[in-house]
């Protein structure tokens, strides 16, 4: 029996695993569809937001203020890359989000909208990270992506 059918894969995130599926989303058309619950952030920079001021500095004084340039961070953020997306992309997010802030999704969805991608975006009023009360709502609605973008395609 087939345990895998390569012509129907997608990728599910969340949290850094969100992250993830938007630099997989860059570099693998033969993914069909990506669900991102509270994805890291596309703009490798934007995700810096958890160190505090006195540890960048510290790191600075040991590193070099060099050591984290803006070229470096737009070559390696998926973000400037979104023009090679071509499967489509669901965004779930919680306004609630104290451990990634609802902005990284905006952004991604910004994005990928003002490049034509296919994309949907769910905010969910009160829901934190972890998608308590929101769960079943949101899981119905990846599975309903994921059947029409991966499970009834040829």
């Amino acid at each position: 029996p087939v345990l895998l059918d390569l012509n129907r894969l997608g990728m599910w995130g969340h949290s850094m695993g969100g992250g993830i599926g938007a630099r997989v989303a860059v570099v693998a058309p033969e993914i069909k569809a990506f669900v991102l619950f509270a994805p890291l952030s596309a703009d490798v920079k934007d995700n810096f937001y958890e160190l505090p001021k006195s540890e960048i500095e510290r790191l600075e004084k040991i590193y070099g203020a060099d050591t984290r340039p803006d070229e470096i961070y737009k070559q390696i953020s998926p973000i400037n890359y979104f023009a090679e997306v071509s499967s489509p992309i669901q965004l779930h997010h919680g306004t609630e989000d104290k451990d990634v802030p609802i902005s990284f999704s905006e952004k991604m969805h910004s994005e990928l909208k003002r490049l034509k991608k296919q994309v949907e975006f769910f905010v969910y009023p009160g829901e934190s990270h972890e998608f308590v009360d929101g769960w079943n709502l949101a899981a119905e609605r990846a599975l309903q992506f994921f059947d029409t973008y991966v499970k009834n395609t040829e």
